[in-house]
């Protein structure tokens, strides 16, 4: 989404932001000019929902809900494939 213009988002997570990785992941979209705000709820929650959606600084214009976490472990670089996270969009 932000190869595609996408410039701010709303993340609803369970555990918030506290693990390195999310930290890591804010980290990088700030960096390249995304704003990106985490909000620790559910979304079975309509109240956690709704915290998110009026935390929205913008009209919200598209939802995604990914439910699941991937843990895959590939090392890019010997297959030849770009680790830049921009190529990755």
């Amino acid at each position: 989404m932000v190869g595609r213009g996408g410039r701010k988002f709303i993340f609803l997570s369970r555990s918030g932001a506290v693990s390195q990785e999310a930290r890591q992941f804010l980290a990088w979209l700030e960096g390249i000019g995304v704003q990106a705000t985490v909000v620790k709820g559910d979304v079975a929650s309509k109240q956690d929902v709704e915290r998110a959606v009026n935390g929205s600084w913008s009209t919200i214009k598209g939802v995604i809900q990914a439910p699941l976490e991937l843990n895959v472990s590939i090392d890019l670089r010997e297959k030849n494939l770009s680790t830049n996270p921009h190529d990755l969009v």
